[in-house]
């Protein structure tokens, strides 16, 4: 059967590697659209608490010539 839908203009397309589905999910176009969007999720409060963030890297910038 060949449905037909209507795609946002700005769409994140994803590729599930695994089952092989596109994935495409609305863009927000502000930043009010993606606070908006960010109500509307259930995320956790403790969403990546326990990830393991290495410090930053120190870098040498004396021979950049800046």
């Amino acid at each position: 059967m060949l449905l037909t839908m209507s795609l946002p203009k700005k769409a994140a397309k994803k590729k599930d590697t695994p089952s092989g589905q596109v994935i495409q999910s609305r863009i927000p176009e502000s930043w009010q659209d993606f606070f908006e969007l960010m109500k509307t999720v259930d995320v956790p409060d403790d969403f990546l608490a326990d990830r393991k963030d290495t410090p930053p890297q120190t870098r040498d910038f004396s021979d950049t010539g800046l």
